[in-house]
């Protein structure tokens, strides 16, 4: 994965320096030169601000003030007029980069991906919970027939009122007997 990465990194990398060697071929001289200003990494924000305002100031419009130090005074004058604003460009479908459209095919696939995996976990989930349902129907249904089947021996077992009379009478015969004896 580092390697791929790496490359990636590269391929990125060749492709801005490709645009920006164009553009800098494109560009005049006066234009080169100011460029070359703009991107040096040394220069400050406020060198870069002072530079945007001298040529400003030398394209005909002197609504930017500078101090002796060639610093601008205020920088609020900068946001004026639509300078803080680029014209953003829209890519066309044509100049989508095979990368490019294979990293969006791929980010589409895998969320397609995640999308049927979720379906599925659902489904599981729905059945375990069916299944679960099930079971305790069963097990109520179980435990119902348990209780009748208990209820059915009891009332089985049960004498009849002559049964308890003469077993009674019985009893009270050997009792007497008993009692003769002594």
């Amino acid at each position: 994965m580092a390697s791929f990465y790496r490359k990636m990194l590269e391929e990125e990398e060749a492709k801005r320096d490709a645009a920006v060697r164009a553009a800098a071929a494109s560009l005049s001289k006066n234009e080169r030169k100011e460029v070359d200003v703009v991107t040096e990494p040394e220069t400050t924000r406020e060198k870069k601000l002072a530079d945007e305002a001298r040529r400003i100031n030398q394209l005909g419009t002197d609504a930017i003030a500078l101090n002796e130090e060639g610093q601008v005074v205020d920088k609020r004058q900068l946001l004026k007029g639509g300078l803080n604003v680029l014209a953003s460009k829209k890519q066309t479908p044509t100049q989508v980069s095979g990368s490019e459209y294979q990293a969006e095919y791929e980010a589409r696939r895998n969320a397609d991906r995640q999308k049927v995996r979720e379906r599925e976990a659902r489904a599981r989930q729905r059945l375990a919970v069916e299944e679960q349902y099930a079971q305790t129907r069963k097990r109520a249904v179980d435990a119902e027939a348990e209780m009748e089947e208990e209820i059915r021996l009891r009332a089985k077992s049960k004498k009849t009122e002559t049964d308890v009379l003469g077993a009674r009478e019985r009893y009270l015969a050997r009792k007497r007997a008993a009692a003769l004896e002594k």
